[in-house]
């Protein structure tokens, strides 16, 4: 993630800024750091106001948001004008 896209990120979610550390990375291996970059990009890329109790699985949404652009792309690709 960059340094960019991590402000945008803190501005949704301000609690993020106390997960990143002194070289400006965020530390995924701590549950809560997780659920607070979870929680800013369903605000900032989807709009979804989102909360979810500790003991709550956190949904891996980058890795996903990944494979549904790439799926997007390839099928804007493999469509016929017009179609997707």
């Amino acid at each position: 993630m960059d340094q960019q896209g991590l402000s945008v990120l803190v501005f949704e979610d301000p609690t993020l800024l106390t997960f990143i550390n002194r070289s400006g990375a965020v530390d995924f291996a701590s549950a809560a750091a997780s659920r607070a970059v979870t929680r800013a990009l369903l605000a900032e890329h989807y709009g979804v106001a989102w909360d979810v109790e500790e003991r709550q699985l956190i949904p891996p949404v980058p890795g996903r948001a990944n494979y549904i652009a790439w799926l997007a792309d390839l099928l804007a690709l493999s469509s016929p004008p017009g179609e997707f």
